[in-house]
């Protein structure tokens, strides 16, 4: 009895990539984040540290408008403590990495300082938990951890974890009498890394909150930090500049105390790397223990102070506010170390440290960004919608009404009806319905008015005013209100921006109806008509094919954007435009999908006619009145660079399509009713077609499996196999009743079966010649006794080879009993 088992391959069409996947070699708990949620793009780690050793220039180092602004910077804890043997000494804890600036043992292997506690983060994520990516949460995390409560997100983006220095071994100081693995200060930290937006959108935030874990009060310490900046980008460092805004600069636009003591860097000439202008760097404190602000301020040539060094950290700490050093305010190439203290801190005791990081674009607008910040961090609830109120009743204040059109000179006027008076009114704008807000004045009186020149901004349509009244000592104390409508600025020497808004949401959207409504707003302080154009692409930075040129008035407008002739695809881009006829606005939407179909068909409905060509063709009805009974040829060309299909509808005669490529992702566009995507699915096993061809009824089983065990080259053959087996009766000495014999290229053996590369498809086999293959032999009691057993695999070679190249190993399992 002959058992004939099929196998088909498919062709490859497309050559494989084969992609490298870096193994995780770090197995502690050290992970890092890529923070790129405002203007601000860098790389945080969850010991403490902004930026690191080795870190790419312009990507991972502390990166603004493209260029690269700082190497690394980390917080510093240094304290004055009684050693287990009675010595007064100095213990200072970093979070620098490199052996060369940070605390190392002996073996510069285990560090000595801040290191990351686990359980703040997914184990099997390489982020820090982020409020973006529920993926790097802990497993018993629900709702975000918030600083303001469970779930309450108040930036663009925040991160969390928990560091402590219990690892900084280096002195015989024991912070705990019961813990004798507790070591350094004995001191944990919550660290929460914050990017807004708006008027914060240039801003890195950082909120450390410490306690001190051991057993031991702690009465005199530091929180402090030392930064490595180059201005001007890597190689640019020999002419920075820092200085620091105080009561003594000479400035004189420096005014009150909410811009005092910010630390700043800049480039003396103002030319970075690749011509690029760089902007200025800014550190600040916003909280402090005690509100001691900023008590000390060096900035020492890079190479000279090392924050290993506990002592000189100690020293500077302690040693207040330099600035006869020969690089303050001298061009050169200079580490920031700065600190607030000193404050105690007891047994269980916590307290905060929170600094910013800003860029400026130059001193007028530090001034400005660096009392926004001050004042705004206090802030981080306020929400943004029209007509929105909330706070302190003590500092109750409202806005009064506004006209709907304003220009040039305008009074702004609010009624306060708080009971506090020890309180300040700030006052700021938007100019996008709250996305963005600029500050317009910050320590005003509450019964006061102000007038706000129109014409220091560009016209709009889309203003509105907030209002916080907040407690001059303790600003955290406040009250806010939001204007209950939007309103126009026209002023008449100044053309506007058309504005423009897209409605529909596109994010994880898939069309599958045409036509599908598109919705926008569109808008213009000077005209009352627009010029509209959408445009389409199947990539972001197009071509782009236009699909609507037309006027459309201010307001909310649509368009049925009809997609049924239009190829469907995983990625599409809409672009759409408002013009006044000198000025343009633009918006690209988000990729979408567009899948427009009643039925499908599959490569079972398409017979190969001519080559060996097996993709994979899906045929989608989209409107079955436009289907004929014709018959079409798809005609494959493959070349190096390409690989592209021509349809043709062979009844008719008609070319229908030429060189269209052959992409996965992307149908043909509408083809009498019909839409085909064509996808390159490369050489395997069709297991669909793999089957008995007759006598089913068998007790054979199979396995077929690539790569094979044997052989030095191994590829994917595209052809197409047909084993016939024979009679499975043994003679008693082992060997079978009717063998046939099957030349391999190590010589012939004996097999109940033969095997055949065909030509040919089912049922018609004539159209056939003997496959070459080699015999895997595992077991050594059988090993070349010149003839197939059990348990021994065949595996398939190309036709006529001489060589060890090796394509599929065939297995079968035989129940001789059933016999």
């Amino acid at each position: 009895m002959k058992y004939l088992l099929n196998i088909f391959i498919f062709l490859d069409l497309i050559s494989l990539s084969i992609f490298s996947q870096e193994l995780q070699k770090d197995q502690t708990d050290i992970k890092k984040l890529m923070f790129n949620s405002n203007n601000i793009s860098t790389v945080i780690y969850n010991y403490g540290s902004i930026g690191r050793p080795g870190g790419l220039a312009d990507i991972e180092d502390l990166v603004w408008d493209g260029l690269g602004y700082m190497y690394e910077f980390g917080p510093l804890i240094s304290a004055e403590v009684v050693s287990d043997y009675g010595d007064t000494i100095h213990i200072t804890s970093d979070s620098f990495v490199s052996p060369s600036e940070g605390d190392y043992d002996p073996s510069s292997i285990q560090k000595w300082g801040w290191l990351p506690i686990p359980g703040y983060s997914n184990p099997n994520s390489p982020e820090i938990a982020n409020s973006l990516n529920t993926d790097s949460w802990a497993a018993d995390w629900n709702l975000w951890p918030g600083e303001y409560g469970p779930g309450k997100i108040v930036a663009n983006s925040e991160a969390y974890y928990v560091m402590n220095d219990f690892s900084n071994a280096e002195f015989s100081y024991s912070p705990s009498s019961v813990n004798s693995a507790m070591r350094g200060l004995g001191i944990s930290s919550a660290v929460r890394v914050y990017q807004f937006g708006g008027g914060l959108k240039d801003a890195l935030i950082i909120n450390y909150t410490f306690t001190n874990e051991g057993d031991k009060n702690l009465s005199k310490v530091y929180f402090g930090f030392q930064a490595d900046p180059h201005i001007g980008g890597v190689g640019d460092v020999l002419d920075d500049v820092v200085r620091i805004v105080n009561s003594a600069n000479e400035n004189p636009l420096v005014k009150g105390t909410l811009v005092r003591n910010t630390i700043y860097s800049k480039d003396a000439d103002a030319k970075g790397r690749g011509g690029k202008r760089p902007r200025i760097l800014s550190f600040k404190f916003l909280e402090t223990p005690h509100d001691l602000g900023l008590t000390s301020f060096h900035a020492p040539a890079w190479g000279s102070v090392e924050p290993k060094d506990d002592e000189q950290m100690w020293e500077f700490f302690t040693d207040g506010i330099d600035t006869i050093n020969y690089l303050y305010n001298k061009p050169g190439d200079n580490v920031i170390n700065f600190s607030t203290g000193p404050f105690t801190l007891n047994a269980n005791e916590t307290k905060t440290v929170k600094v910013a990081l800003f860029f400026s674009n130059d001193f007028t607008d530090l001034l400005s960004d660096a009392t926004y910040i001050m004042l705004h961090h206090n802030w981080a609830l306020i929400v943004n919608e029209i007509a929105a109120q909330d706070g302190d009743e003590n500092f109750h204040i409202e806005l009064n009404s506004i006209e709907d059109k304003i220009s040039d000179d305008y009074e702004i006027s609010w009624t306060y009806s708080g009971s506090s008076s020890d309180v300040k009114v700030f006052l700021e704008y938007s100019n996008n319905k709250g996305l963005d807000w600029f500050p317009l004045a910050v320590d005003l009186n509450p019964n006061e008015n102000f007038i706000w020149n129109t014409n220091d901004v560009n016209d709009g349509v889309n203003f509105i005013l907030r209002i916080v009244a907040y407690n001059e000592n303790n600003p955290k104390e406040y009250f806010y209100d939001n204007i209950d409508k939007r309103f126009t600025i026209d002023n008449t020497n100044f053309n506007a921006q058309p504005e423009l808004e897209i409605k529909t949401s596109f994010s994880d959207t898939t069309i599958t109806s045409s036509p599908f409504t598109i919705d926008w707003i569109s808008e213009d302080a000077d005209n009352s008509n627009l010029e509209i154009k959408i445009d389409f692409a199947l990539n972001e930075k197009g071509p782009f094919t236009n699909a609507l040129t037309k006027s459309f008035p201010n307001g909310t407008n649509f368009f049925d954007w009809d997609l049924k002739n239009l190829p469907n695809a995983v990625n599409y881009f809409l672009k759409i435009s408002a013009s006044d006829g000198s000025k343009d606005s633009t918006l690209i939407t988000e990729s979408f999908s567009v899948d427009i179909f009643q039925s499908s068909l599959t490569s079972a409905n398409v017979k190969r006619f001519n080559g060996n060509a097996t993709p994979f063709i899906n045929i989608q009805i989209v409107d079955e009145t436009q289907l004929t009974n014709d018959e079409y040829n798809i005609l494959f060309h493959v070349n190096e660079s390409e690989k592209t299909f021509d349809i043709k509808n062979v009844t008719t005669n008609t070319l229908l399509l030429s060189d269209y490529n052959v992409d996965e992702n992307i149908s043909t566009s509408l083809i009498d009713g019909m839409k085909i995507t064509i996808k390159d699915s490369g050489n395997d096993i069709d297991y669909n077609k793999t089957r008995y061809v007759s006598n089913s009824a068998n007790n054979i089983k199979y396995s077929i499996v690539f790569p094979p065990i044997l052989g030095s080259t191994k590829v994917k053959l595209d052809n197409d196999y047909l084993i016939e087996f024979n009679d499975f009766n043994k003679l008693e000495d082992g060997s079978w009743a009717n063998p046939i014999t099957v030349e391999t290229l190590i010589g012939n053996v004996s097999a109940p079966f033969s095997v055949w590369n065909i030509k040919g498809e089912a049922p018609n086999f004539e159209l056939k010649e003997p496959a070459p293959f080699v015999l895997y032999e595992p077991e050594p009691n059988f090993n070349n006794n010149g003839q197939w057993d059990v348990g021994e695999s065949l595996i398939l070679q190309p036709q006529g080879s001489t060589g060890p190249t090796v394509s599929y190993q065939i297995s079968f399992d035989i129940e001789y009993e059933l016999f």
